[in-house]
C-alpha cells in the first residue's frame, strides 16, 4: 500500500493540470493526482481519500466551492485549498465555510510546494484521525451570538468609527478569528500577513464585515445551550479578553500585535473541544478540577492531545501567521524553549497564568517576572485593568 501523502489537485483546464504534472514530478514523495473535474475528483475522494485536496474555483457544472462543500462531509480531514483569479465578494462569502486556504492564480509550483508542505505538517501536530476529522467539520469558532446584533447597532449609527468596530469585534474571538482568517486570503491581495483586528477591518471595510458576520452568524456551530454545563461562553471570552490585553502590554513592541491577537485566540482548541465532544470533554474539565490538575494534562492523558495543539493546528491551516499559530500551541509550555526576547509566545503563557480567571497554572512569581524584564510592565497592565474595572 502507498503510505505517500495524497494530494489531488482539480481543474477543467487541461493546459493548468499538465503545467502542475511537470512541475510537480520531481516531488515523488507524494502520490499526486489530478482531475479534471468535480465528478472525477468525487471519485478520487470516495475511492481512498485524500490528504490535501486543491481545486479551481470556476469549473462548469459543480465548481469549487460545491467540490468542496461534498469534500467536506467525504472526507472531512482533508485540507481544502480553493484558487481563483477573482475576488468577487458574493465568491468569497460562498467559500468562506468550506475553504481552509485561498490561493491567488496563477501560484508558483515552489510557493504550491511549500504550502503543501505546511498542510502536511501541520497534520502531523495532531496524530489523531478522529480529531483532524472533527477539525475538518468546523467551518467557524463558537462566539457570543450577541455579536452580530452588536457590530450591526454601530455601523447602523452615521457617526459611527473604526475604533467602535474594532471593539465589537474584538471582544468575540469567534469572529476575530475568521476576520483573520479572510484577510490573510489572496482574495484581499496583502503583501504581508495581517496580525491585528484592526488591520483586517481596514482591509475588509465596514459593509463586507457586516456580511462576514451573519455569515458566521448563520454557520454557528456553538450556541449557549450546546456547551456542557461545567463551560461558560461569557466566562471564556472574558478570560481571552484579559489574556489578550495582558499580552499586548508584556509582549516587546515588535510582538504587541502578534501577542493581543493570539491571547484572544488561544482558547479557542478548548471551545472546539466542548462543543464537539462533549460526552468526553466535560468529564476531564470536572477530573481536573477535582484532582488539581491543570486541564491539558488530562487532555493530554486522554486524547494524545491538547486544547492548545487543536486550535493551533486550526489556526495554521487557516493560514494565520506563524508566531500567532506558535503562541496559541505554546501558551501552556512556553518556558519548555528560548525565546528571543519577550515574544508573543512568552507573553501568552505569561499572561495566561496571570488572568485572574485563569484555571490552570498558579501566577508565575515575582521572580520570574523581573527575570523576564517584564515586572514593570505587569504592574502597569494591573492598574490600567484596576482603573477600568475590566480587561
Amino acid at each position: 500500500m502507498d503510505a505517500r501523502s495524497r494530494i489531488l489537485f482539480v481543474d477543467d483546464e487541461p493546459q493548468i493540470l499538465r503545467s502542475l504534472r511537470r512541475g510537480l514530478r520531481r516531488y515523488d514523495r507524494w502520490d499526486l493526482r489530478f482531475a479534471d473535474g468535480a465528478e472525477q475528483a468525487l471519485e478520487e475522494l470516495r475511492s481512498g481519500g485524500v490528504d490535501v485536496l486543491i481545486s479551481d474555483v470556476t469549473m462548469p457544472g459543480t465548481d469549487g466551492v460545491e467540490l468542496l462543500t461534498v469534500a467536506r462531509e467525504v472526507c472531512p480531514d482533508a485540507m481544502r485549498i480553493l484558487m481563483s483569479g477573482t475576488t468577487e465578494g458574493r465568491l468569497i462569502m460562498r467559500a468562506v465555510p468550506v475553504a481552509h486556504r485561498f490561493l491567488d492564480k496563477p501560484v508558483g509550483i515552489r510557493d504550491l510546494a511549500r504550502i503543501i508542505e505546511d498542510a502536511l505538517t501541520l497534520r502531523e501536530l495532531l496524530a489523531d484521525p478522529n480529531i483532524r476529522t472533527v477539525v475538518g467539520k468546523v467551518s467557524a469558532l463558537p462566539s457570543l451570538p450577541r455579536t452580530f446584533a452588536d457590530l450591526t447597532r454601530v455601523l447602523d449609527d452615521p457617526n459611527h468609527n473604526l475604533d467602535q468596530v474594532v471593539r465589537v469585534v474584538e471582544r468575540d474571538p469567534g469572529v476575530s478569528a475568521r476576520v483573520l482568517h479572510i484577510v490573510n486570503s489572496a482574495f484581499f491581495g496583502t503583501a504581508r500577513r495581517i496580525a491585528s483586528v484592526e488591520d483586517a477591518v481596514r482591509h475588509i471595510g465596514t459593509g463586507l464585515l457586516r456580511d462576514l458576520v451573519l455569515v458566521a452568524g448563520v454557520l454557528r456551530l456553538v450556541e449557549d445551550g450546546d456547551l456542557p454545563a461545567n463551560v461558560s461562553m461569557r466566562v471564556e471570552v472574558a478570560h481571552a479578553i484579559e489574556v489578550a490585553s495582558g499580552a499586548r502590554a508584556i509582549a516587546d513592541e515588535p510582538h504587541k500585535l502578534a501577542a493581543f491577537t493570539a491571547g484572544l485566540l488561544h482558547d479557542a482548541g478548548m471551545l472546539l473541544f466542548a462543543a464537539e465532544l462533549p460526552d468526553l470533554w466535560a468529564p476531564m474539565v470536572d477530573r481536573a478540577r477535582a484532582e488539581g490538575v491543570p486541564l491539558h494534562e488530562v487532555e493530554r492523558q486522554q486524547l494524545g492531545v491538547t486544547h492548545a495543539e487543536l486550535g493551533g493546528y486550526l489556526f495554521g491551516i487557516w493560514g494565520l501567521p506563524g508566531d500567532i499559530v506558535t503562541a496559541v500551541v505554546d501558551h501552556h509550555t512556553a518556558l519548555e524553549r528560548s525565546h528571543d526576547g519577550v515574544d508573543a509566545s512568552l507573553a501568552v503563557h505569561l499572561a495566561d497564568r496571570l488572568s485572574g480567571l485563569g484555571r490552570e497554572e498558579p501566577p508565575p512569581s515575582e521572580d520570574m517576572l523581573a527575570a523576564f524584564g517584564v515586572a514593570d510592565r505587569v504592574a502597569a497592565w494591573r492598574r490600567e485593568v484596576d482603573a477600568a474595572g475590566e480587561p
